[in-house]
Parts: structure tokens; sequence; C-alpha cells
């Protein structure tokens, strides 16, 4: 992200923190893995965020969630990318994010 000139506002390992922080530093582009601990799981602190702040919203996750009831849940945020995540993955994205604003 540093390599294509992106801020990172932080990182998190909680649903909770997710959308502390995203409320602290109102990042652009929010890229949100789906199984997170705490009370809040990826796709919770996605929805909160998105409502809160329209903050557009990229899940990554290693795990396939085609079958998951959830999964419907996840096409309807910006974008969803499996890990392992590379730049190339990930830039246009950022470019959208950059046209977007």
């Amino acid at each position: 992200l540093e390599s294509m000139d992106c801020v990172i506002a932080g990182e998190s390992s909680t649903g909770e923190n997710a959308v502390s922080l995203s409320e602290k530093e109102r990042p652009d582009l929010v890229l949100m893995d789906i199984r997170l601990a705490g009370k809040l799981n990826g796709i919770q602190a996605a929805k909160q965020i998105s409502d809160l702040y329209g903050t557009p919203i990229v899940f990554m996750s290693a795990y396939e969630y085609e079958n998951d009831p959830e999964y419907a849940e996840i096409k309807s945020f910006r974008g969803y990318l499996s890990k392992p995540v590379a730049s190339h993955d990930i830039e246009p994205y950022i470019e959208q994010i950059r046209k977007d604003n």
C-alpha cells in the first residue's frame, strides 16, 4: 500500500476497534478481514463502518464464502479478495477510490 502512495491509518484485530479506528481516522478505503476477534466479525464491523461513514470496504479472506449465508452481504460491498493478496489485486480498488474522490 505504501508503494502506491497510500497512508495506512491503522490496523485492528477486532471488529469493535475497526469501527472505532474508522471513526477516528475516516479512511478512504477499508481492507477488512472477515474473521476478526471480538464480538463483531468483519462483516458486522463493515456494515457499521459503511452505514456510519459511507466508507468503501474491500474484504480479504483466506476462506471461501460462496456457500456461506453471509456471502450475499459480502457481495454488496466494494469487493472481495482471496488471500494471499498482492498489490496488483488491490491496485484497481485504490485507483477507483482516487477517481471517485
